[in-house]
This record gives structure tokens, C-alpha cells and sequence, in this order.
């Protein structure tokens, strides 16, 4: 009996952890109404990523920047005939603060889409989530930026 107790204790603390930490994300995105077709068979080009984590910030710079270049191939090989080309500016943040005596990030990437030629806005995509995690987890980077991404579809 005793077990039993105490195996449910430990099972309830790890749910109420995973509960606390995570869970809190807000996903947005707008693409002007005349881009929306033109959106699905852009190609996005990479033209600046900037990482606001301070002494941090340049390594995390350099993954996300790495690591977009493969989800925007990735990308590219499920559009039947490639159109015009897109190029992206992302902001990559990450704010720590406490709840219920644990550290929380948030973290945060903002993409911005523009004509690569005229420099005109044509999307913005908005990805942010409380979490455990840290942009410097490489992992972790990869999957947000695939969220961020990926909600232009």
C-alpha cells in the first residue's frame, strides 16, 4: 500500500511539473491578401537573423541560422514549381522569469517576410511559448523555427 502511495506521488509531482512548465503558446501569423497563393510556392531566402540572449547570442545566431537553411530546403522540395523568392528576417528572443518558485523562458521567433526585390512586407509569422527549454538547445531551436515556419502554409 505504501508503494502504491508513493508511486502516485511521484507521478502526480512529474504531471504537475510538466503542467506548470509548459503549455502557454501564442501562434500568429499575417499574409497580405494578394500573397496568400503566391505564399505556397515562394522560396524564402535568408537574408538576416539577429538573437536577443545576450553572451549567448551569437551562438544561437549561427544555429538558427544553419538550421533555417535546412527547413527552407526542406520547404522548397514540396513546392511542385518553385515562384518568386521571399526574403525572411527572423528575431530569435528568450526572457526568464519565476513561477511557482521555478525558471521559465520565454522564447520567441518573429519572421518577417519581404519582396526580395522591393524590400515590401508580405507576411509575418509570430511563434512564442513558455518552456523549460533554451534557444541554446540546437533541438529545441530547430523545432521552434519549424513551428514558426511552418505557419506559412
Amino acid at each position: 500500500m505504501m508503494r502504491r502511495v508513493a508511486g502516485l506521488s511521484v507521478l502526480l509531482s512529474a504531471f504537475l511539473s510538466c503542467s506548470l512548465i509548459g503549455g502557454r503558446a501564442v501562434r500568429s501569423e499575417y499574409i497580405r491578401s494578394e500573397y496568400r497563393q503566391h505564399m505556397r510556392d515562394a522560396v524564402f531566402v535568408l537574408d538576416e537573423i539577429d538573437a536577443d540572449l545576450g553572451a549567448e547570442s551569437s551562438r544561437v545566431r549561427e544555429n538558427g541560422e544553419y538550421a533555417l537553411r535546412v527547413i527552407f530546403q526542406r520547404r522548397l522540395e514540396k513546392v511542385p514549381v518553385p515562384g518568386g523568392r521571399l526574403a525572411a528576417k527572423v528575431r530569435l528572443k528568450q526572457d526568464t522569469y519565476m513561477r511557482d518558485y521555478r525558471y521559465i523562458q520565454t522564447v520567441t521567433a518573429e519572421i518577417s517576410l519581404y519582396q526580395e526585390n522591393s524590400g515590401e512586407p508580405v507576411a509575418f509569422s509570430l511563434y512564442t511559448e513558455d518552456t523549460g527549454e533554451t534557444l541554446s538547445s540546437y533541438a529545441y531551436l530547430y523545432r521552434l523555427l519549424e513551428k514558426a515556419v511552418g505557419r506559412f502554409r
